[in-house]
């Protein structure tokens, strides 16, 4: 896939997820956390076939790699990249 991006993705949320969700309601989050993220695969794959049909592969590609890296500034450039540990307000 992309190397060691989505275990190190992975590690982080779920770390956080544990970290600041009520024990009763952890279940609950993780499973709505994972419908959203596995659900929209499939979206994303027909309508990134239908682009690529239309205006092609290497474009389809570019945009995709630009996208992935515009989604990922607004982390870099806000106080979550500083955080090194858990808010004491987001602790249960």
């Amino acid at each position: 896939m992309l190397g060691l991006a989505p275990t190190a993705y992975s590690v982080n949320t779920v770390s956080l997820r544990q970290a600041i969700t009520p024990d009763h309601l952890r279940g609950r989050v993780n499973a709505s956390m994972r419908f959203v993220m596995w659900g929209t695969m499939p979206i994303g794959s027909l309508l990134g076939g239908g682009l690529a049909e239309v205006i092609g592969m290497h474009t389809t590609l570019t945009l995709a790699a630009l996208g992935m890296l515009l989604g990922s500034l607004w982390v870099v450039f806000s106080p979550v990249a500083r955080l090194r540990q858990t808010p004491a307000t987001l602790l249960h």
